[in-house]
């Protein structure tokens, strides 16, 4: 009789010290579920890759990842009963990672919109795609298309587009999402009237709020 395989379990986090005890969220890991020109990897100066020392980080993300890759169902299956029996107020996909196809940003639209009790809320460099290495040798206007495009956004969802000091952002998801900035002292586009993050989400609850201001991240 063969030996029954033991089910692999989505590792999501009930919450941690930036974010609070009561913010869960999901992550992949990075660089590979990352567009391949994203500079924050290039630069050595991604904060998740630091973590990655941690060999429970690693093997957090990389589960996380090799369960969706091998049944998508299944993972976002295993987010939804985690989010029906836990109830949270509030839920974070991605403190590591990001969005690598347009199957999952669909597969999120779909939990979002089954589990509208709950807030949710990811930052991404989606847009760092091949279509946008061509645009940034003219950059006039946008990509007429992207591999993931965030055409249909829950009204429980939002979506804050992350930039890097001296990479340009595609004007219309400048006009539709409010942008996370990286300050650092390098990038002169920074708002004067963006929300600096005070790295306690739990107590202010910016980035799941819709219409809100640009955020400000000093570099950690």
């Amino acid at each position: 009789m063969s030996k029954v395989q033991k089910k692999e379990i989505v590792s999501i986090s009930p919450g941690n010290v930036k974010m609070g005890n009561d913010i869960p969220s999901v992550s992949l890991p990075p660089i590979i579920t990352c567009q391949d020109m994203v500079p924050c990897a290039s630069e050595g100066l991604c904060y998740v890759i630091k973590n990655m020392k941690y060999q429970v980080v690693v093997n957090a993300y990389s589960r996380n990842y090799n369960i969706y890759t091998k049944d998508p169902e299944e993972f976002f299956n295993q987010v939804k009963g985690y989010i029906m029996l836990n109830r949270p107020q509030y839920f974070r996909f991605h403190v590591g990672g990001d969005v690598p196809c347009q199957d999952y940003y669909d597969r999120i639209v779909k939990l979002c919109e089954e589990q509208k009790d709950t807030e949710f809320m990811f930052m991404t460099k989606c847009y760092m795609d091949d279509h946008y290495k061509e645009w940034m040798k003219n950059p006039v206007g946008s990509p007429a298309e992207r591999d993931i495009n965030f055409d249909v956004v829950p009204d429980n969802l939002n979506i804050i587009i992350s930039t890097w000091p001296g990479h340009p952002i595609p004007q219309d998801l400048r006009d539709r999402f409010p942008v996370a900035w990286l300050d650092d002292g390098r990038d002169n586009r920074i708002p004067d009237d963006g929300y600096i993050c005070k790295n306690k989400c739990n107590e202010c609850l910016h980035c799941w709020k819709k219409g809100g201001k640009d955020v400000i991240f000093k570099i950690h």
